[in-house]
């Protein structure tokens, strides 16, 4: 309930558009919406009132008796910025104090294999175009699981998945997944990445990717004519 309560309290638009500022999108699910003929499961949208209920509903109305959170996160100006506004909505609309407690990047990834935090901040980006990148990470005693969160039934649905052939029926099980990962709300889904390029334009056979990787042998140096 409290971390519900959290998730609802998030608003996703300001921080989109006055804190990053670089085109992110809200996210409200753990697989993109952008695979085909998936359909990915929603989080709860920004609702004061109701975060207010759940809090309450926790035992801790207008955040009273509520310990105070830590949240791990980089040294970065913008994962400070970041905090710092989830740090303000939280304290503004729960009553929840939150104290941020910044890492350089070695320091703050043993923290979060050793799941030293209240709440950390975390991002992922897929290895390949399918929903199981995003679903697969948080089987128990995964690698990248670092929450401690893990349920029989989401990875008895994948599981389910893995033994089915047809795609349709695959993504349907899956979709089954994420809906129940997120009523659970191990993780707190706040944005897409987005990627921002400076290119000379002398620079030519660069295309954006994916996964950001750009071989250098497809690469030349080609003065434009136009300058």
């Amino acid at each position: 309930l409290v971390r519900m309560a959290l998730s609802r309290a998030i608003d996703r638009e300001r921080i989109c558009n006055s804190i990053l500022r670089a085109g992110q999108q809200p996210a409200y699910s753990l697989v993109p919406p952008v695979l085909p003929k998936y359909d990915a499961a929603r989080a709860p949208d920004y609702n004061l009132e109701a975060a207010r209920r759940l809090l309450a509903e926790a035992g801790y109305p207008g955040g009273k008796g509520i310990p105070e959170i830590e949240f791990l996160t980089t040294d970065k100006e913008t994962s400070k910025a970041m905090a710092e506004a989830l740090q303000a909505m939280w304290k503004d609309n729960l009553g929840v104090s939150i104290r941020i407690r910044q890492m350089e990047w070695t320091s703050y990834i043993t923290t979060m294999f050793e799941k030293d935090y209240g709440l950390a901040a975390g991002g992922w980006i897929g290895d390949y175009l399918d929903p199981l990148t995003f679903l697969d990470m948080w089987m128990k005693d995964g690698g990248n699981n670092r929450t401690g969160w893990h349920n029989e039934d989401f990875e008895a649905l994948l599981k389910k998945a893995g033994n089915t052939g047809e795609p349709g029926a695959r993504y349907r099980i899956l979709e089954e997944a994420e809906a129940l990962f997120l009523s659970e709300t191990p993780i707190l889904p706040l944005f897409w990445y987005t990627r921002n390029y400076l290119i000379h334009p002398d620079v030519k056979g660069w295309d954006p990717l994916i996964l950001d990787n750009h071989p250098y042998k497809f690469l030349r140096l080609e003065r434009n004519s136009e300058l």
